[in-house]
C-alpha cells in the first residue's frame, strides 16, 4: 500500500492537486494522444515526477510500453524540454502544470505550446 505523505495545495484549488500535460508545438499535426505514438519524446530526467514518472504511469495504465514513443531524449529540466521542442529535436514533452507558467517567459517567444492532454 502506498501512503500519501504530502501533495501541493495550489492557490485557488480545494485540497491537493497535481497535473502534468503533454505539450507539442503549436504547428504540430498532433491532435490526440494516439497521434503521439512514435513521436520523439523529451523527458526531464529519471527523477522527474511530471516529465518521466507520470508518463510511465500513464503508459502502464493503458498497457502500453516505453515503445509508445519513437525515440526519447533526456533534457535535464522543464525549460530544456521546451527548448528541444522549439528546436524541432523532439515532438512532445510532458510538463508539470505548476512550473509551466514560470517557464513561459523564457519560451514565450517561441510560440510553441499546444496542450494535448492533462495527466492528473
Amino acid at each position: 500500500m502506498t501512503r500519501l505523505l504530502c501533495a501541493p495545495v495550489r492557490k485557488g484549488y480545494r485540497g491537493p492537486y497535481y497535473s502534468s500535460s503533454f505539450v507539442v508545438s503549436s504547428n504540430a499535426k498532433f491532435q490526440t494522444v494516439e497521434d503521439l505514438r512514435g513521436a520523439t519524446f523529451a523527458y526531464n530526467g529519471p527523477d522527474s515526477l511530471s516529465g518521466y514518472h507520470a508518463v510511465r504511469l500513464w503508459l502502464h495504465a493503458r498497457e502500453e510500453t516505453r515503445n509508445f514513443f519513437g525515440d526519447t531524449v533526456m533534457s535535464g529540466g522543464h525549460v530544456a524540454s521546451l527548448q528541444l521542442l522549439q528546436s524541432g529535436k523532439v515532438q512532445v514533452a510532458c510538463i508539470d502544470q505548476v512550473p509551466l507558467p514560470a517557464c513561459l517567459p523564457e519560451t514565450a517567444r517561441f510560440n510553441l505550446l499546444c496542450v494535448i492532454l492533462c495527466l492528473a
